[in-house]
């Protein structure tokens, strides 16, 4: 049995015109909390986090919101220490079969910037190199040759012809800083064919990233396909840009070798963000005579499209995972109220109904609740040993 005294007597609490009735009920290891919260609610809005959003140095002795993923245990010791005195400790669970530690100090997570909004520039990139000119693409290395020719084409008479490759990494390369942005998402498409007499070869998109002086970093934008000197190939992808970056190149490159290449009629677009329909009936005003529509919710649902949406078709919602005890109380000293509480909110702003969902999940009890007080996992003669469990019903105005 486990102690849930400490969780319903939490400082948090989630106010409304009526009281709530906290009731917690278990047997062994399955526990389930439901909480209900009828409307009318009071109107309270969600508080916006900036700046620092995580830090853990770890010096106050506990895990502080850290949780073990996959057969590992968790604990905070003075045994090593990037800065005061304490870290966090991770070995394996079974310590005869998993001898191995490592140590995590001084971790932070900081807001830079707010979200991106619309792209500043929304027109496409089109280049199929009919005015006999590389229309912006350049080698990505420097010792590439990249050639305008007739001597193939996949639409008019003209591609560009890549040759004199030293690596797979070796192409051509097109600048589009001020094409993709962060934060929007666009269709890539160009048609790429090998060279005469070239061996068949994988070639594929990718996309240089550079954040001011940190190192550059390396994505795929398409995968690696196929192609052959008979016939053209569309390398085609639907791509999200999702990293801060001060510049962006996109370049073709191969799986292996150097063969030569042409590309032709590449075509970047944006895609406009989907909008969710405003005009057709509402799904829990349609049903109101029978019963609430409720839905499952995370907290990117809270805002956009994605609220528009739910607050249009639902008037119950339950929170998907931020309501279960391993997000409430990742560790026996903490507790985490934060999602839960925007996902209160909101329903609450919304006139809506919330039913928490559930304190005891089969994978998702805290690591905590089977570790001794010193975070080594409890053998049956430890768990014996340990205090009992003390239970209560908690009203909650």
């Amino acid at each position: 049995m486990f102690h849930l005294t400490r969780l319903l007597q939490s400082h948090k609490t989630w106010r409304g015109d009526y009281a709530v009735l906290f009731c917690v009920l278990a047997l062994g290891l399955a526990c389930a909390l439901a909480l209900y919260f009828p409307s009318p609610f009071n109107r309270r809005p969600a508080i916006a986090q900036t700046g620092t959003v995580v830090q853990n140095d770890f010096e106050d002795g506990a895990l502080q919101g850290w949780i073990p993923r996959g057969p590992v245990a968790l604990t905070n010791t003075t045994e090593a220490a990037a800065g005061g005195t304490h870290s966090l400790k991770t070995m394996g669970a079974d310590r005869r079969v998993s001898p191995h530690h490592n140590y995590l100090d001084n971790f932070s997570i900081t807001k830079v910037a707010d979200p991106p909004g619309p792209p500043p520039n929304t027109n496409v990139a089109a280049t199929d190199f009919e005015n006999n000119t590389t229309q912006g693409w350049r080698p990505r290395i420097g010792r590439e040759t990249l050639t305008v020719t007739t001597a193939d084409a996949h639409g008019g008479n003209h591609s560009l012809l890549t040759t004199g490759r030293q690596a797979a990494f070796d192409g051509p390369s097109f600048d589009v800083t001020n094409v993709m942005f962060n934060g929007s998402r666009y269709r890539v498409s160009l048609w790429v064919k090998l060279a005469p007499n070239e061996p068949n070869t994988p070639l594929k998109v990718s996309r240089q990233r550079n954040a001011g002086a940190l190192p550059a970093t390396f994505h795929t934008v398409i995968d690696n396909t196929n192609v052959t000197a008979g016939q053209w190939v569309n390398l085609k992808t639907v791509y999200d840009v999702a990293l801060a970056n001060t510049s962006l190149t996109l370049y073709v490159e191969s799986a292996s070798g150097t063969p030569s290449f042409y590309i032709d009629d590449v075509m970047i677009t944006f895609v406009q963000p989907p909008v969710a329909e405003r005009d057709i009936p509402s799904v829990y005003q349609t049903l109101a005579e029978f019963f609430p529509a409720g839905a499952a919710i995370h907290q990117g649902d809270l805002t956009g499209e994605h609220a528009a949406l739910l607050t249009k078709h639902f008037n119950s919602v339950t929170s998907e995972n931020d309501m279960k005890w391993s997000s409430l109380q990742p560790d026996e000293s903490n507790f985490d109220f934060a999602k839960a509480d925007a996902q209160v909110n909101f329903a609450k702003a919304n006139n809506m109904r919330i039913r928490g969902h559930t304190l005891v999940w089969h994978s998702q009890v805290p690591a905590w609740v089977f570790n001794d007080p010193n975070g080594a996992p409890m053998t049956p003669r430890s768990r014996r040993s340990r205090p009992p469990w003390r239970w209560k019903c908690t009203r909650v105005p």
